[in-house]
């Protein structure tokens, strides 16, 4: 059992240190969003046909409202679901950064 007197004085959403946490991880979050959405129409352009391009943008719209509906009806699955994302995208950054590293060590080489 929940006790809620408890929850309250730990997750106080007046408190303006507990503020400042949720902006800056609510800003991270949207700021790479925002990125990986720009860096992915960046590669979608580059195709000179058009459907893919509708196609994108389609695929987009549906996963906003589906990870709205989500966020609303099942905040904690949303929570679990951005943080595995979030590790994934580190993941991927940790990877190129590692390639582009070794591209760069084998081109001053040659």
């Amino acid at each position: 059992m929940i006790d809620h007197a408890r929850s309250d004085r730990l997750l106080d959403a007046s408190d303006p240190a507990w503020q400042i946490i949720v902006l800056l991880l609510g800003g991270g979050v949207a700021l790479l969003g925002h990125g990986a959405k720009a860096g992915t129409r960046t590669l979608i352009n580059t195709s000179p046909e058009p459907f893919s391009n509708m196609a994108v943008s389609g695929v987009e719209d549906v996963l906003t409202l589906a990870g709205l509906w989500l966020a609303l009806i099942h905040p904690g699955v949303a929570l679990i679901l951005v943080a595995a994302l979030l590790a994934v995208c580190g993941l991927i950054v940790v990877a190129s950064w590692r390639l582009v590293m070794k591209v760069r060590r084998w081109r001053s080489s040659a």
